[in-house]
C-alpha cells in the first residue's frame, strides 16, 4: 500500500457521504477532475477502489462501507484539534508547567509569573525545578519544559530567547552612614569573600579576571545559592558577587550595602530555553509570550 497523505482525508470523507465525484467538488469548491485525481491517489493508497461505478452513479464497496463511519470520527477529532489550537483559551487550561531555574531567577520572575498565573491561567501551575546538568535527554524527555537563566552549551537542538541583561555588584554589610559608594580593587581583594557556586566551584570569571590583572582574593566560603550568600555577607565582613536586581531588592532586608565590582567583567544574559517539540504547543507558546513580557517589567 502507498503511504496515505493525509491531505485527502476531507476528500475521501465527503465522496464517501455523496457518492459522486460532481457533488463532492461543489462541497468542496474544487473542479470535479481535482477530485477524480484525488481519489485515484485514495484508491492507490487504500489499495481499494473505495467507490465503484453502478450505473451512471457510483456506491460503495465493502471497504468503503467499513470506513465511512470510522473515518467521520477521525475527521471530526481532527477537525477538534484544529479548532482547540486556533481557538486557544488560556483560562481554560489545566497543566503543569516544568521549569528549571536558580534562586535568584524564581525571585526575580516568580511573583511576577505567579500573579500573571492567577489571574490569567487559574488552572494551571508552575513548577519551578532546581538547577542539574545541562543536558539534552532532560528536555527530550519532558523532565523540564523550560530553563530559566544564562542559556548552557546545548548546541542548535534547543531554542533560546533573551529576556534581560544584568551585572554583578558587590554586596556587603552595611554599617552605620554606610553609603553605596565604589570600592578599591585593593580592598576588594583584601576582604574575605564568599563565592556562588551550585557546583562548589572555588574559581569563578571573577578570579579569572583577577587572575588576569596579577591579583586575586581570598575565598572563606562558597555556597550554592545567593540568598545564602547574601545571608553570611549580612552578619559578617566578607564581601559576595551578587545580580544587582537581587541585592538591590533585598538590601534592605538584609542590611546590606553594595557598590560596582571594581573590575571588569562580562554582562550577564538570562535567557529562556526550550527543545523545539514545543515550539506550537499553545500552551507554551503562551507561557513563553507570558516570561518575554513579564521580563521586561524587572
Amino acid at each position: 500500500m502507498q503511504r496515505f497523505n493525509f491531505g485527502h482525508l476531507e476528500i475521501l470523507e465527503i465522496l464517501l457521504q455523496e457518492q459522486s465525484v460532481s457533488k463532492a467538488a461543489q462541497r468542496l469548491h474544487v473542479t470535479p477532475s481535482a477530485v477524480s485525481r484525488s481519489l485515484s491517489k485514495i484508491r492507490a493508497a487504500l489499495g481499494d477502489e473505495v467507490l465503484t461505478q453502478a450505473g451512471r452513479g457510483l456506491v460503495l464497496t465493502r471497504r468503503g462501507s467499513e470506513i465511512k463511519d470510522r473515518l467521520k470520527k477521525v475527521a471530526d477529532e481532527a477537525r477538534a484539534i484544529l479548532v482547540e489550537r486556533s481557538n486557544f483559551n488560556p483560562s481554560l487550561m489545566n497543566r503543569t508547567f516544568l521549569i528549571q531555574a536558580n534562586d535568584y531567577v524564581v525571585h526575580i520572575l516568580g511573583s511576577r509569573l505567579v500573579a500573571k498565573l492567577q489571574e490569567l491561567a487559574p488552572l494551571s501551575t508552575l513548577c519551578f525545578l532546581a538547577e542539574g546538568s545541562e543536558d539534552i535527554e532532560a528536555y527530550r524527555n519532558d523532565q523540564i519544559e523550560f530553563d530559566l537563566g544564562v542559556p548552557g552549551p546545548l548546541g542548535p537542538e534547543v531554542i533560546s530567547q533573551a529576556l534581560f541583561t544584568e551585572r554583578f555588584v558587590c554586596a556587603y554589610r552595611a554599617k552605620p552612614k554606610t553609603r553605596n559608594t565604589q570600592m578599591s580593587l585593593r580592598e576588594f581583594c583584601e576582604r574575605p569573600h564568599i563565592i556562588v557556586s551550585r557546583k562548589g566551584k572555588s574559581s569563578v570569571l571573577i578570579d579569572d579576571e583577577l587572575f588576569r590583572i596579577g591579583n586575586r582574593r581570598s575565598v572563606v566560603a562558597i555556597v550554592a545559592t545567593f540568598f545564602e550568600g547574601l545571608d553570611i555577607a549580612a552578619s559578617s565582613d566578607c564581601l559576595v558577587a551578587a545580580p544587582k536586581k537581587l541585592v538591590v531588592r533585598n538590601a534592605k532586608r538584609f542590611g546590606l550595602a553594595f557598590s560596582p565590582l571594581p573590575l571588569k567583567t562580562p554582562s550577564l544574559t538570562i535567557g529562556l530555553t526550550w527543545h523545539p517539540r514545543h515550539q506550537n504547543d499553545p500552551g507554551h507558546r503562551w507561557l513563553r509570550n507570558l516570561m518575554q513580557e513579564v521580563a521586561k517589567t524587572v
